[in-house]
C-alpha cells in the first residue's frame, strides 16, 4: 500500500524528519514488536535476491535486483503470524540516513497477496555501500529511499479497534458524463487496492450508487464475498458524509471497513470519523489510500498512504507539490 504522519493524529506519504541516532551504522536494523534486530551489510550480502520489474513511464523496463522486503522481515524474526494479523493493520515504516520516510502496507510486498517484489537493491559507484528501496508500482519513484538504515514494523491497529480505510475511486471514462465506468487505468488500480487491502480482512464495503465506486470496489467485494452498502449521493456532500459515518459506525467493533467514495466527500469522512481537517482531493489524485484505527477510547490515528500506479505530478495541486 504509499504514506504526514501523526501517530496518533496523521501519516503522510514521506515525511522530511531528523535523522534517527540510534540507526544501523554498516547495516539495516529492523525494530518489531518492540525488538530490535540488525542485519549488517555482509549479513544482508547473504541474503537471496529477487528481481523488481520497473517501467517508468515512457521508458524502457528497468531490472533491479535485491533482497525482497518480506525476505528481509522473516529474517529479523517478523513472521508469518505477523503478516496475517489483520486485525493489527501491519505497516512497514522505512527511514533512510537523511531522514526521508516512506511507509508500506504488508500488502503491497507480501508474496503471498502480490506478485510485486518490493527490494533493497545493493547501490553502486558513490552509493556503494548503501540499500536503495525500490518500489515497482511507483513509476516514478516516489518511495525508492535511497540508503536504508531503519525499518519500523508498526501496528496501526490494536484488538477490537474498529479500522476504516477510505479511497477515492479510481481513474474514470469521460463518457457517459452522469455515470462514467471506470477506464482500463481504473480497473488495474481497482486490483491493486484489493492487493493493497488483502491483509487488511476487509468486513464490510461502502461505496455511493455510482459505476465508478462500485467497480473501484468490486475486485475487493469479489475477493471477500461481499456485497457492498452504497450510501446515497443524491442530497448534499454534508448528508451523504454523515450517513457514512453512520454506516461505519454500526459496523461491530473489530471490524475492518472500507469506504470508496468522490474527491469532495473522502476527505470530509476521514474528519467526520475523527480524522484531522482535509483538503478535498485534487482531480488528478487517485491514488492516495486513508487508514484510519478508531479505538474504543481515545483520538483516531490516521495514515495517509498510496496504493497502485503513482499519480502523475500536478502543479495545480496543492498537496502534490
Amino acid at each position: 500500500m504509499s504514506f504526514a504522519i501523526r501517530l496518533p493524529a496523521a501519516i503522510g506519504v514521506f515525511v522530511l524528519l531528523a535523522p534517527s541516532p540510534a540507526a544501523a551504522q554498516d547495516g539495516v536494523s529492523i525494530t518489531n514488536r518492540g525488538a530490535t534486530h540488525v542485519l549488517s551489510a555482509a549479513a544482508l550480502d547473504s541474503l537471496a535476491v529477487d528481481t523488481a520489474w520497473v517501467t517508468p513511464r515512457g521508458e524502457q523496463t528497468e531490472a533491479h535486483v535485491g533482497v525482497a522486503l518480506d525476505r528481509l522481515l522473516a529474517r529479523a524474526g517478523v513472521t508469518a503470524t505477523d503478516l496475517q494479523e489483520r486485525a493489527q493493520a501491519h505497516f512497514a515504516f522505512i527511514e533512510a540516513r537523511d531522514g526521508y520516510r516512506v511507509v508500506l502496507a504488508f500488502g503491497e510486498f507480501d508474496a503471498r497477496v502480490t506478485e510485486q517484489r518490493v527490494v533493497l537493491e545493493r547501490g553502486s559507484g558513490d552509493q556503494a555501500g548503501s540499500w536503495r528501496l525500490v518500489v515497482p508500482s511507483d513509476v516514478r519513484g516516489p518511495r525508492r529511499a535511497r540508503d536504508v538504515i531503519r525499518i519500523d514494523v508498526r501496528a496501526l491497529a490494536a484488538d477490537g479497534d474498529r479500522l476504516v480505510m477510505l479511497v477515492r475511486h479510481a481513474e474514470k471514462a469521460v463518457e457517459p458524463r452522469a455515470d462514467p465506468p471506470l477506464t482500463d487505468a481504473g480497473r488495474a488500480r481497482a486490483q491493486a487496492l484489493a492487493t493493497a487491502t488483502a491483509s487488511a480482512g476487509i468486513d464490510a464495503i461502502i461505496v455511493t450508487p455510482l459505476a465508478r465506486t462500485r467497480e473501484t470496489a468490486a475486485p475487493v467485494a469479489q475477493a471477500r464475498g461481499l456485497t457492498p452498502i452504497e450510501v446515497p449521493v443524491e442530497r448534499s456532500v454534508a448528508a451523504h458524509v454523515a450517513a457514512v459515518v453512520e454506516a461505519v459506525r454500526a459496523r461491530p467493533a473489530g471490524e475492518a471497513v472500507l469506504v470508496v467514495g468522490h474527491s469532495n466527500t473522502i476527505p470530509a469522512i476521514v474528519t467526520a470519523l475523527g480524522g484531522p481537517p482535509l483538503a478535498d482531493l485534487c482531480d488528478s489524485q487517485y491514488a492516495v489510500l486513508y487508514v484510519l484505527s478508531l479505538p474504543a477510547a481515545g483520538p483516531a490515528r490516521l495514515v495517509t498512504a498510496s496504493y497502485g500506479a503513482a499519480d502523475p505530478p500536478d502543479a495545480g495541486c496543492p498537496t502534490m507539490r
